[in-house]
């Protein structure tokens, strides 16, 4: 499936938009291309984290990743050539790469834009809904089930702001725990859990719900790597 299969999108006059010309955003069976990447990350980190030889396939995922749409999905890419490089040190380039990415997101807009043939707005939404929804945390309870999204009139898709905005400051630092000691408890080795934490942060920034799919089939493969013992095989 091309563009979305969001029933609100496939009226005859919408005109699905092109991210590099002539490409357009590719969803699979999801509503849109985000959920898609996200998904594809996911498996892509499964692959690797398996040890064994799936070089073939890991490249057409890594190819259908980078055809996707999703603005994820350059910086994925990036990441996973990183760790499969440099494997341990690439701990610290990620977090380097990280810092570098945020401060270029609040500085240097118009290099990101280049860098994302100018279709980065909807990555500067998200860092902007965490800034707004972390700074006006005089609204936010300490633990609520409102289920109504604080972020200046708009929906919240980040991961920071769908939590805060509905359940809470507690809440919040409980999910964090949870997908730390998920991290630390992994059966694999440093290479595998930094590239781990990648996917799951790219996905707090582009698909914030914990309840979609993804996130499912994310611990399967979880349990299913800590269940076989993975950390020993080649």
């Amino acid at each position: 499936m091309f563009h979305s299969n969001d029933p609100l999108q496939l009226s005859h006059s919408y005109v699905p938009p092109e991210y590099l010309s002539p490409l357009i955003r590719v969803t699979g069976l999801f509503n849109e291309s985000g959920p898609f990447a996200l998904f594809l990350m996911i498996y892509s980190w499964f692959l690797f984290a398996e040890g064994k030889s799936h070089k073939g396939l890991q490249r057409l995922v890594l190819a259908v990743i980078l055809l996707g749409g999703s603005k994820i999905r350059i910086l994925y890419v990036l990441c996973f050539m990183l760790v499969s490089v440099f494997r341990g040190f690439s701990v610290v380039l990620l977090g380097s790469l990280g810092g570098l990415f945020t401060y270029a997101v609040f500085h240097y807009r118009d290099f990101l834009d280049l860098v994302f043939f100018g279709r980065a707005g909807s990555i500067y939404k998200r860092f902007d809904e965490t800034i707004g929804t972390v700074s006006s945390g005089t609204g936010i309870s300490a633990l609520s089930f409102d289920y109504a999204t604080k972020s200046s009139g708009a929906v919240s898709l980040d991961f920071f702001s769908i939590i805060l905005g509905n359940f809470g400051y507690i809440y919040l630092v409980a999910a964090v725990l949870f997908f730390a000691f998920t991290t630390l408890k992994l059966k694999v080795d440093l290479s595998k859990k930094s590239l781990f934490v990648t996917v799951i942060l790219l996905g707090f920034i582009s698909n914030g719900s914990i309840l979609i799919p993804q996130y499912t089939i994310l611990f399967i493969f979880v349990f299913y790597v800590n269940s076989v013992g993975i950390l020993g095989k080649k």
